[in-house]
């Protein structure tokens, strides 16, 4: 592997770290939502061995949600 491909954050920053819509509240009702669907099953993370090793990286995982 000879490249890695990244996009800078250029989200600008904020001092407030507690956004009203990831209330708990809010995140309990989003996954009741989501287990509602029939076809709902949680995936698994895929581990990366070869791009940890590559980046110096203790373990690294990814989650497809493709």
């Amino acid at each position: 592997m000879d490249k890695i491909k990244w996009v800078a954050n250029r989200m600008p920053k904020t001092a407030d770290a507690s956004l009203p819509v990831m209330s708990l509240e809010n995140v309990k009702k989003a996954r009741a939502f989501h287990k509602s669907f029939p076809q709902y099953a949680e995936t698994p993370l895929a581990k990366l061995d070869g791009m940890a090793k590559y980046l110096g990286l203790g373990k690294l995982f990814v989650k497809d949600e493709s």
